[in-house]
């Protein structure tokens, strides 16, 4: 207890997750009454309370404030954590193994050593578990917030997309009747073309009928049909 204590960052290692905590100040063992304490209600004293720098990761979630308590043998009992959850302060329980814990028989000398050992282990990181988890209002009240907020952010460009689209179709549209209007001239075009291609074919034909109708004339009959002609 007394090693996290001096501690003014910690870094927690809690269900694999990482988190590191930046602390301005500890409480040691406070007595903890809170507003709803009645006869059958405990005074709580955790191993420690520290209070988060405002930067700090879970500030706004914890409200800045977290018990620490520091476990050898038996764990925080279930009125204990219900009681400390809802009164939005968390817990988290630092377990001590056996392997870390000091021999029952020892000398000032073996105090020191363990004291650096442990520090020396907690300075990387220290391996804890949360047993009281609140959520504090304005956590809850930043997340609403925040949410609107990416909805807000979301129906805008949503309703700029739709207006991007709208000057899109219009453009296309007036591109479409562009073309449909050329077509149509060329349709009408076309129809001409045809028309007077039809006429220069009956004009070959006839023209055809001719020259093969004087082809069967006789001299006689194509003298007399030329001074018919200049009679004419």
């Amino acid at each position: 207890m007394l090693i996290l204590m001096e501690m003014s960052q910690i870094n927690f290692n809690i269900d694999n997750d990482n988190y590191h905590f930046t602390f301005s100040k500890f409480l040691v063992e406070p007595c903890l009454r809170f507003k709803h304490f009645d006869k059958d209600e405990e005074k709580y004293y955790p191993d420690l309370v520290g209070y988060f720098s405002a930067d700090c990761e879970l500030y706004d979630k914890w409200n800045g404030c977290l018990a620490i308590e520091v476990v050898f043998t038996n764990n925080c009992y279930s009125k204990k954590i219900n009681s400390f959850e809802k009164n939005h302060i968390p817990i988290i329980e630092v377990s001590i193994s056996k392997k870390l814990k000091l021999e029952t028989e020892f000398c000032v000398a073996d105090v020191e050593a363990y004291y650096y050992v442990l520090k020396k282990i907690f300075a990387k990181k220290v391996f804890g578990k949360i047993r009281s988890d609140p959520v504090s209002n304005k956590f809850y009240k930043d997340k609403v917030a925040s949410l609107e907020n990416s909805f807000v952010q979301a129906l805008l460009a949503l309703e700029s997309r739709q207006e991007l689209y709208k000057e899109e179709k219009l453009k296309l549209e007036g591109q479409f009747n562009h073309l449909n209007l050329k077509y149509e001239k060329m349709k009408a075009e076309m129809s001409n073309l045809q028309s007077l291609l039809e006429q220069m074919k009956q004009r070959e034909w006839s023209l055809n009928n001719k020259l093969n109708y004087y082809k069967t004339m006789g001299f006689w009959q194509k003298l007399k049909q030329l001074f018919q002609i200049s009679v004419d």
